[in-house]
């Protein structure tokens, strides 16, 4: 197989792949890397809803202030715990009878 043509597939991801894609699959990578007890996250959880009303954003993992970084992956843990846990009560339910 020539490199032109093993380049191609490479290409068409390349031309759909936005950077918000790109924000998403990063934040996805990050959110199985970040170690956080659930209780950690919870309490910071009304500081994150505080942040977001004074500054009109969610906190963002590329930010330069390690606070925001801080809330940025505590708000990461909660959305990937509510995930499994929805996944899990979903999988229960698949599994009882009607």
């Amino acid at each position: 197989m020539s490199p032109t043509r093993a380049a191609v597939p490479f290409e068409v991801l390349s031309k759909s792949v936005t950077p918000s894609v790109l924000r998403l699959i990063q934040d996805t990578i990050t959110s199985t890397k970040i170690e956080f007890s659930e209780e950690e996250a919870l309490a910071l959880y009304p500081k994150i809803k505080t942040w977001v009303q004074v500054n009109g954003k969610r906190p963002d993992l590329r930010s330069d202030d390690p606070t925001e970084k801080r809330m940025a992956a505590a708000l990461l843990f909660l959305q990937k715990l509510k995930q499994n846990r929805e996944a899990e009560k979903a999988a229960t339910q698949m599994g009882e009878p009607s």
